[in-house]
């Protein structure tokens, strides 16, 4: 029976004392409860519950302080030495100890350490009114414990009991499990069986119907409104589970699921058979199964894209010439690429508006087609000025066509399966490195070269290493040298070519450039592709030196003519005349190691006196041609026995000064090789007898 106590402890004085709200609320207890029938008891994040794990003295302190009407704190000092401001503990311990729920608040409080029956008793007895006072026979429990008049208190409101054998076990622990048991006893409140047994109210995995503890734990932890009938609860507003709409083409399928839960998995096709390659939010974002759903939503299926099988330039350079191949890529770079090659570019339907893209901005084109198709993410704007990461770029990859199956996972995208996928397949493929740490590091920015490589080989581009390599300087970029990693795979992506797929690349037969700067269009007309030039060499003429360019084969296309056609000379010289470029080529060494040397605009033979294509030599030097109109200087005999020569051009006869004809590279002359002055002194001065001369 209860009686009133006659004498007030000096702890529960002081706190009268010392708290208003307390004061105020002196007939009902120390601390006034809620009486909504909120959460106060949470999972773990996970999903999870732990009904089974030891509750602790930071989880009961959280329990009781999420159950205060009123969370400030008192006035009484509190100074534990293990209860860190920045824990997630701090402000509950705080409150409490500050209000005399925990007695002197010094010392150590050990929020880990399990939460003894003793001292959840000595807790909740101090939440009952002043004055109270309960009777027990507990075998160990004696009335002289000071444990003994809470756990009377406590018992005798049935809110803990004790053990058949007639003890209480106070230094036994709790689980959580039974601390929603016991709190749901101190509140009175209790679960609505019949709303309890719906599959959609319960947010734990963990806890399944049936189980003792599963109605209590569903109280404490699922928001609700009720009324009594016959003494019990009837639920009216409670978490409802939400419904998933499933986009897939025309096609509409609605999934129930509960509030807070997540779908197990997504369909991979659609009812022809046709792969799924991801799915998106109606904000174009990406769709995660880790992630809580707790409204309703529609997700929409994305198929794969086709692109063209063309060659075409895709990658951007610079007006100034130069690539920046070590630069970070920005967005705009990255879409720009894969826009290029899409085979259609017809819009989607799916939101594509962008505030940070200008209608007149060079990618916007790009961005709102990528954006329409369900490509990117427009929840957060499209960021122009951004670095495209690893993490985007291989989402786009997954996006754009059916990713392969890998075993392989990130440690970093454990919750992340749809990104895991494309990730796992871009990085098997070689397209973006694999750090070699387990994990995938998907923030990472990416370089122009690195979005490069990747790019190329996600669309199948396999660059003709060989006619890269012989590429001349129209083609190369000065911070791009040949033996840079990604030389080829830049030279596939910004050079447009004809080719033929083989089982080692591409070969390719004609390839082209449009310079930004200028506009100007540069071919591999007059420079004929590697895999053709070592065999052959067209003799018809086209090269105009009225051009600001002569059209030119690289340097390591002329040495891999001379080169591969095995040419010898009985000297250290080696000289080329090129009918086609009207460019005479001075080499130095020795067969198959020749080295230009340098590199001479000439004039040769007009048609009906065309200069002779053939190998032959030089047998003779001369000062020059003099005739009643011309006079010629310098000249280097070839074709032994013949008038044919390398000579100047065509200054006045008998000393005059002044010049007959000046053209030079073209073909104008009478069969001999006409040159600049000074070109013509060095071959007359420095190409020895016997030297081998190529004219093709």
């Amino acid at each position: 029976m209860k009686t009133k106590h006659l004498l007030i402890p000096l702890l529960l004085c002081l706190f009268l004392l010392l708290s208003v709200s307390a004061a105020a609320a002196a007939e009902e207890g120390y601390v006034e409860l809620r009486q909504d029938h909120g959460v106060y008891l949470h999972g773990n994040g996970d999903g999870t519950f732990r009904p089974d794990a030891s509750l602790t003295r930071a989880e009961a302190s959280t329990i009781l302080y999420n159950l205060l009407a009123d969370q400030s704190q008192g006035s009484q000092t509190v100074a534990y030495e293990d209860v860190d401001d920045a824990a997630w503990f701090a402000a509950p311990i705080r409150t409490l100890a500050s209000r005399g729920l925990y007695g002197e608040a010094t010392g150590s409080f050990r929020p880990d350490a399990p939460m003894l029956r003793g001292e959840l008793v000595e807790l909740l007895a101090r939440t009952v009114p002043a004055g109270e006072e309960e009777t027990s026979a507990f075998t160990d429990v004696a009335e002289d414990d000071p444990l003994y008049p809470a756990v009377s208190i406590v018992t005798g409101r049935g809110w803990i009991v004790g053990y058949e054998d007639g003890s209480f076990r106070p230094e036994d622990s709790l689980t959580r499990a039974q601390a929603a048991t016991i709190f749901n006893r101190m509140l009175g409140r209790s679960a609505d069986p019949a709303v309890c047994a719906s599959e959609y109210v319960n947010c734990f995995t963990d806890i399944q119907p049936g189980q003792w503890f599963y109605g209590d734990i569903l109280e404490a932890a699922v928001e609700h409104s009720f009324r009594l009938e016959e003494g019990r609860e009837v639920w009216e507003n409670y978490p409802q589970p939400n419904t998933v709409r499933l986009h897939v083409g025309d096609q509409v399928t609605e999934v129930l699921v509960k509030s807070g839960g997540t779908l197990e998995s997504l369909p991979q096709q659609d009812a022809k058979g046709r792969s799924i390659t991801a799915w998106i939010t109606d904000g174009n974002a990406d769709v995660e199964l880790s992630t809580p759903i707790d409204s309703d939503v529609d997700y929409y299926a994305l198929f794969a894209q086709s692109f063209s099988s063309d060659h075409w330039q895709y990658a951007e350079f610079f007006s100034d010439g130069y690539f920046r191949p070590g630069w970070y890529a920005v967005r705009p770079f990255v879409c720009n690429m894969l826009y290029t090659q899409l085979a259609s570019k017809t819009r989607g339907t799916y939101p594509a508006d962008f505030s940070d893209v200008a209608d007149g901005a060079s990618y916007a084109e790009a961005a709102r087609t990528l954006a329409s198709l369900g490509l990117l993410d427009t929840t957060k704007g499209f960021r122009p000025d951004d670095y495209i990461t690893r993490g985007e770029l291989a989402a786009l990859f997954g996006k754009l066509r059916p990713a392969d199956s890998s075993s392989r996972s990130f440690s970093d995208l454990q919750t992340r399966p749809q990104l895991n996928r494309a990730a796992a397949w871009a990085v098997d493929q070689g397209w973006i490195e694999d750090v070699g740490d387990g994990a995938f590091h998907p923030n990472r920015p990416l370089t122009r070269a690195q979005v490069v490589v990747a790019v190329n080989g996600f669309l199948g581009r396999r660059p003709d290493t060989y006619t890269a390599s012989l590429m001349d300087g129209r083609f190369l970029f000065p911070d791009v040298p040949a033996d840079h990693p990604a030389f080829a795979d830049i030279m596939e992506a910004t050079v447009a070519h004809n080719y033929t797929m083989g089982s080692g690349g591409e070969t390719w037969s004609r390839y082209w450039r449009a310079r930004p700067s200028i506009g100007l269009w540069m071919n591999s007309d007059q420079v004929v592709s590697a895999s053709v030039i070592t065999n052959s060499v067209g003799t018809r003429y086209l090269g105009n030196w009225s051009y600001n360019y002569n059209m030119d084969y690289s340097d390591r296309h002329k040495e891999a003519f001379v080169n591969g056609n095995g040419y010898s000379s009985r000297t250290a010289y080696l000289v080329w005349v090129s009918i086609q470029n009207q460019k005479t080529y001075v080499f130095t060494g020795s067969q198959g190691n020749w080295k230009l040397d340098r590199t001479f605009v000439v004039a040769t033979g007009a048609l009906g006196t065309d200069t002779p294509q053939r190998v032959t030599t030089i047998w003779g030097h001369q000062t020059g041609f003099f005739t009643d109109t011309y006079s010629c200087y310098n000249a280097t005999m070839i074709f032994p026995g013949s008038g044919y020569a390398f000579h100047s051009r065509l200054h006045k006869p008998h000393g005059g000064t002044g010049w007959v004809d000046t053209t030079i590279g073209m073909p104008v002359s009478h069969g001999c090789i006409r040159m600049f002055d000074e070109d013509a002194v060095f071959m007359y001065k420095q190409i020895p007898l016997y030297t081998t001369v190529v004219i093709y």
